[in-house]
């Protein structure tokens, strides 16, 4: 049975990193990041929950870190969430924010308890629906990033390839520019070979 309404909940909307909570002084404030975070996330929770109160949603759609505000909702209104899973967010915290190796035992407990407790858990790929099964997913399903790019021979080169003057092989890299993807790497690389 496929649900009449979702309840969709996207990204936060700031992510915390060393860039966006560097202090003017150099410090760390942690204690007012912490303040406005919990401040949002509460003016988030009562925003859903007073929407899925207002409607008759069959399902919540929830995209990444929105599954936790899915799973208080969902438990308190007696609603499955469906977990869409683009990364594991506590390997990409600790990745990214050594120090939050510390808490690292607790935010990867978290997350196993949203991926238990989801209706299903839908991941981009492989390495990820093997985490969500290990981790308690009732049910794990794959839906692989395809290309929407014409694979067929026969097309000539884009005309953006002449327009710049580029000769021989070209590459491009479609991503965030988050560390964990290692653009730092490929630009490197790319430096490299044209050394040689």
């Amino acid at each position: 049975m496929l649900p009449t309404r979702l309840a969709m909940m996207s990204h936060w909307p700031r992510s915390p990193s060393p860039d966006n909570l560097a202090a003017p002084t150099g410090t760390f404030p942690f204690a007012n990041w912490a303040e406005t975070a919990s401040t949002r996330a509460w003016a988030l929770a009562r925003s859903l929950s007073g929407a899925v109160k207002a409607h008759s949603y069959d399902l919540i759609h929830a995209v990444e870190e929105s599954a936790f505000l899915a799973r208080w909702i969902g438990s308190r209104r007696g609603l499955p969430y469906l977990f869409d899973m683009d990364s594991s967010m506590p390997r990409q915290i600790m990745d990214k924010m050594p120090a939050m190796k510390l808490a690292g035992p607790i935010m990867q407990a978290c997350e196993r308890r949203a991926i238990r407790d989801a209706l299903a858990v839908v991941t981009m790929c492989d390495s990820l629906a093997e985490h969500a099964g290990k981790s308690g997913a009732k049910k794990v399903f794959v839906l692989r990033d395809i290309s929407l790019l014409n694979t067929d021979s026969t097309i000539a080169d884009p005309p953006l390839k002449q327009q710049l003057g580029l000769q021989g092989c070209c590459f491009m890299y479609i991503g965030n520019l988050e560390s964990y993807q290692g653009a730092d790497l490929l630009i490197r690389a790319f430096s490299g070979a044209r050394q040689r």
